[in-house]
């Protein structure tokens, strides 16, 4: 009967490492519970052997699914994504090629990415504000090396980043709004995120309007200070 015990337990770490990987259908409190279950019956009953070994190792197992965050699970299995920081960028951050026939002089291109868990697990989703960068681009061939091309430049990526940084704004919002609701379901989720998401993607064509995509500096640096005021950053 141990033995039958052991090996379901056995099987339903890996099944829920793996699930975890997906997020959507883990919950933390299944590895919890094998934990207790591993040292009630396997541990705490036995002195030695190799039966107790392999219930530390699942123990062990199941503490690491627990501790490993899902944002960092889901940031390795998306890499190939450039994931908002307070960090500047660099022209090495457009990977894209240049489209020649239209007007911009660069272009990001900022998505809401992530999972929502359909389980009310904690966290209730994963999201993050990223951009494509390997299609993002920048005509950096139109720059020379002089200290005022080196100026404009530099204010142009930083006019990009803001475009992130409007996105990663309303991604709080939409998260903080999540966080306020009790039991929600996906589709509530969902909604709430593609809501805010639509209304980010709105606002940065105003802040394109408002700032001549980043020639208008007066109305750019209004900007700059709103959006370093409501993410904190100084």
């Amino acid at each position: 009967m141990r033995n039958i015990l052991l090996g379901i337990i056995l099987f339903v770490s890996i099944l829920i490492a793996l699930i975890k990987l997906h997020f959507e259908y883990y919950h933390f409190i299944i590895p919890i519970l094998l934990i207790i279950t591993l040292w009630r019956f396997e541990v705490y009953k036995r002195q030695n052997g190799a039966r107790k070994k392999l219930a530390y190792g699942l123990i062990l197992l199941n503490i690491a699914i627990i501790t490993i965050s899902d944002s960092f699970i889901y940031k390795q299995l998306n890499s190939e994504n450039y994931f908002w920081s307070e960090k500047k960028l660099s022209v090495s951050h457009f990977k894209g090629t240049p489209e020649n026939d239209v007007e911009q002089t660069a272009i990001v291109f900022p998505s809401m990415i992530g999972k929502i868990s359909r389980v009310f697990n904690y966290p209730t989703a994963v999201m993050f504000t990223a951009d494509r960068n390997q299609e993002s681009w920048i005509k950096k061939d139109l720059f020379s090396s002089s200290e005022e091309d080196k100026a404009i430049l530099e204010h142009l990526i930083n006019h990009e980043k803001r475009h992130l940084d409007l996105t990663e704004v309303y991604l709080r919002i939409a998260m903080d709004s999540i966080n306020k609701l009790t039991f929600p379901s996906y589709d509530s989720k969902l909604e709430i995120i593609s809501h805010y998401f639509q209304v980010s993607d709105s606002i940065n064509d105003v802040f394109d309007n408002e700032t001549g995509h980043g020639v208008n500096r007066k109305n750019a640096k209004k900007w700059d200070d709103y959006l370093d005021s409501k993410l904190g950053v100084k």
